[in-house]
């Protein structure tokens, strides 16, 4: 179905589906050759979730515990919706 609407847009927005689709694949196949050389890894995980638990669980505030830890709001609500 999408490949019907993609012929049915102007020649610009073809080119546009083209090129994007080239770099997806090109992105992949970098990915693909790093993995199997090992060099590609997961981004590692920076924050200290059993902290920011452990501040919750002392009576800390979100944004009490987001200023300590230096780290958004948005992040430590992630973090506590994850235990529940």
């Amino acid at each position: 179905m999408l490949s019907f609407w993609r012929d049915q847009r102007p020649l610009s927005g073809q080119r546009y589906c083209l090129e994007t689709d080239v770099r997806r694949e090109r992105q992949a196949e970098g990915i693909a050759k790093a993995k199997r050389s090992g060099r590609y890894q997961r981004g590692v995980k920076r924050i200290d979730r059993a902290r920011v638990r452990a501040l919750k669980s002392n009576g800390a505030g979100p944004s009490a515990i987001a200023h300590e830890m230096g780290i958004s709001r948005r992040q430590v609500y992630r973090i506590l919706e994850q235990d529940t």
